[in-house]
């Protein structure tokens, strides 16, 4: 993973620290996701990427394959991944008028 964004990072001349990773969880055990057991590598995203965000999956039910949330947890996980942008982007905001 590090080595894509490092990559991705390089190739379009962008700052690191300004552009974040937000990595979703998969469907969780509970709901028994078939890929849930790399949460745990999710979860470990911020220790190689400083600038990453793992989003919670927490409650949120998956189809009947079991590898895709439902319609209504799609939607309650793109709020998660929009409030963690936004607390960034008021992050940055207040970094920069700091500097």
């Amino acid at each position: 993973m590090q080595k894509i964004y490092d990559k991705m990072i390089s190739e379009l001349g962008l700052n690191p620290e300004e552009v974040p990773l937000l990595a979703g969880e998969t469907v969780r055990q509970e709901y028994d996701g078939c890929c849930w057991q790399h949460n745990a590598i999710i979860a470990k995203l911020p220790t190689v990427i400083p600038n990453s965000y793992p989003i919670s999956s927490r409650n949120l039910p998956a189809q009947e394959d079991h590898c895709h949330f439902t319609t209504e947890a799609y939607r309650q996980f793109g709020q998660r991944f929009a409030g963690q942008m936004l607390l960034i982007l008021e992050k940055l905001k207040l970094k920069k008028k700091a500097n």
